[in-house]
Formats: structure tokens, sequence, C-alpha cells
């Protein structure tokens, strides 16, 4: 019974596929019905200006077929070495950490020279000042130059 059943619903849906498939096809090939509405057109005269558009041509690049310059050669600038700053190898600097307490400015911790520091911010310890500063770097400025320093 089962066997049947299963037989049946699948005819039925087979048969469903190909009635659909048959209905689009004869609605494809009869001609359509188009309605006889009548509309009233309305004349569109597109305003006629008496002053024509002005514009100019530049023609003053080189033609890419033929091998005279018709412009001008380009300006050659010369080379001007720039100046040569004044590169200083970084100080011994090693940062190794900051103090913070709670209302006051952090407390930086670096070893200068084999001794440990604890400066301030815009504090300076012999040739080396502290300009900026967080847990990851800080920014020292050593004759003139800035340096940035790495927590290690």
């Amino acid at each position: 019974m089962n066997k049947k059943y299963n037989t049946y619903l699948l005819l039925s849906l087979v048969l469903c596929v190909w009635g659909y498939l048959a209905y689009q096809v004869l609605d494809y090939l009869q001609p359509k019905q188009t309605s006889t509405t009548q509309t009233t057109l309305k004349s569109y005269m597109p305003q006629v200006s008496e002053e024509k558009e002005k514009f100019s041509l530049l023609l003053n690049y080189d033609s890419p077929f033929e091998k005279t310059n018709t412009t001008e050669p380009k300006k050659v600038r010369e080379n001007t070495p720039a100046p040569q700053k004044n590169t200083s190898p970084p100080p011994p600097v090693r940062y190794i950490g900051y103090i913070e307490q709670v209302g006051k400015q952090k407390l930086f911790i670096i070893q200068y020279n084999s001794n440990q520091l604890f400066l301030k911010l815009n504090e300076s310890a012999g040739d080396i000042k502290i300009i900026q500063g967080d847990e990851i770097k800080i920014i020292l400025l050593h004759n003139g130059q800035r340096f940035v320093f790495k927590r290690n």
C-alpha cells in the first residue's frame, strides 16, 4: 500500500509540473491584447537659447604619433642635498617602568649610565629630559634630539 501511495504522489507531482510548463509555453505563444485607450499628447518645445556656449581647446601637449616635441621642455630642478642633521647615537638609557600615584604625576624609572633615576615629566637629569611617557614608551630629549625608548 505504501509503495502505491508513493507512486501516485510522485505521478501527481510530475503531472502538475508538466501542466505548469505547458501553461507557460501557451501563454507565451498567444498574442497579447493591448488596450485601446487614447491619451492626449502635449506638445513639447525645448527652449532654444540664442547664446551659444563658448569653449576653447588647449592643444599644447605632445602628439603621441609624432616624434617632435611641441611643448616647452620641462624645467630640470637641480638636486640640492638636504642639510645633514646632526645624528648622534642615542644615550645609553633603558626604560624600566613608571609609578603612578593618585592625584600626583607619574614617576618614570629609567636606567642611565648604570644609575637608576626617578624622573617626572619635563624633569631633566644631566643632559636628558623626559618629554612624554606612558606605560609602553617614553620620549627623551638628548642634545636637542628626540629619542623613543620602549619598556623592557
